[in-house]
């Protein structure tokens, strides 16, 4: 080896070592360069880690279509971990999840990730998506490069399936699936009550499901699919509210005889829709609006019968318990 061909091997390798120096690696990388979803279904944009990042105060959020201009991103900001600092979009503010590793982890990489959820997808949200992190030094900032770039097409069995306003027990339900008239399957409502009378109207862009409901309804799910679906996202789900007076009461006391000066505890419960609330009362006088508390130290004249009463928009239910308090230093 020549002293010229050695000399040019170390300025080479003094090139590299700066180079690195003056940019070192992204921690940060995207999975996939292009990824192609259907309209009303969702998508995950996988972003690991690779390098060790460090667990100081911070800021990170994924950006829709990003561009640099001024010193600076441009961007629809779709998930942020720190809204205050970079707010989210309103058109993706529910539709938005992160489903990776807490940032926490970041510093124990490969097996780190910072992805993301998109659900109901809209033809809209077709563009270029990256991850930015924002750490506390200009050393410290990185955006993925290159993006991901998604394409969101065309569902021509796009679903429309609304919860129903205004139910209360007893009442009659009607739950109402339709799709697009480009759309040649058939549709299916599923749920707890779906066997009782789901018609097949004439129509097959549309289907029901209609039942009298009762107060054991409410929070249960029902979903509506086309027949012949096998992407999960695609399923459209409700969850019915079915308003409803406090039943399933309960009220207790941490004992039913006690000596003075003791400590009694008082517990309440009901279910309801809205959320019941809770009064106790004791020979006409409101105690507490709580359903549970406690006396601490009881007195004899605390002896007697007390009332929780649970209220709710569509009525009330009482109970009624009892303490007998012993009169550790009273004379017959």
């Amino acid at each position: 080896m020549t002293g010229h061909t050695l000399w040019w091997l170390i300025l080479l390798f003094l090139i590299q070592r700066f180079s690195c120096e003056i940019h070192p690696e992204n921690p940060f990388k995207l999975q996939d360069s292009n990824l192609t979803a259907t309209e009303g279904s969702c998508i995950e944009i996988k972003c690991q880690i690779i390098k060790s990042v460090s667990d100081g105060p911070a800021s990170w959020f994924w950006m829709k279509d990003a561009v640099w201009i001024n010193g600076s991103f441009s961007a629809t900001t779709i998930f942020s971990s720190s809204e205050s600092k970079h707010p989210v979009n309103a058109h993706f503010a529910k539709r938005v999840k992160y489903i990776s590793s807490p940032s926490s982890s970041w510093k124990n990489p490969p097996s780190s990730l910072c992805s993301i959820l998109i659900r109901d997808l809209n033809k809209t949200d077709t563009g270029n998506y990256s991850f930015r992190y924002v750490g506390t030094s200009s050393s410290d900032i990185w955006t993925t490069q290159p993006f991901t770039n998604l394409t969101v097409t065309e569902n021509p069995c796009l679903l429309t399936f609304e919860e129903p306003k205004n139910v209360t027990e007893n009442g009659n339900v009607t739950l109402t699936c339709s799709t697009l008239s480009s759309c040649t399957s058939g549709l299916k409502i599923e749920g707890p009550s779906a066997s009782l009378s789901q018609s097949k109207p004439e129509n097959p862009k549309k289907t029901t499901l209609s039942f009298k409901v009762t107060w054991e309804d409410d929070g249960r799910m029902f979903s509506c699919q086309t027949e012949n679906n096998t992407d999960p996202c695609l399923i459209r789900n409700i969850s019915l509210t079915v308003g409803y007076a406090p039943k399933d009461m309960s009220a207790n006391i941490s004992s039913n005889i006690v000596k003075e000066g003791e400590s009694v505890s008082f517990t309440c419960s009901a279910k309801g829709q809205p959320e019941p609330t809770f009064t106790w009362t004791k020979d006409g006088r409101d105690l507490d609006s709580k359903a549970n508390w406690m006396i601490s130290s009881i007195t004899a004249s605390q002896n007697g019968s007390y009332i929780c009463k649970a209220v709710n928009k569509y009525g009330s239910k009482e109970l009624v318990v009892t303490v007998g308090v012993i009169c550790e230093y009273c004379f017959t």
